[in-house]
């Protein structure tokens, strides 16, 4: 049994909280398990994994960071 991705982000969360840091979260960026062969460049149909975004993901990430770095 593995640790569920929002478990692992909010274990993330604490650790930013507890360290009184800025997150830049990007959990709500727009990628998620049901966009991922949309926003991924490496995105594998027979095993449904991938890693690294395409530029339209990145774009994504990017509009994402910025609002991040502006709040």
């Amino acid at each position: 049994d593995g640790v569920y991705l929002s478990e692992y982000n909010q274990i993330i969360r604490n650790v930013v909280l507890a360290k009184g840091v800025k997150l830049a979260d990007f959990a709500d960026c727009g990628i998620t398990y049901n966009t991922l062969s949309r926003y991924m460049g490496d995105w594998e149909d027979s095993t449904q994994r991938a890693l690294h975004p395409n530029a339209e993901g990145m774009a994504l990430i990017a509009e994402q960071a910025i609002t991040n770095m502006l709040e």
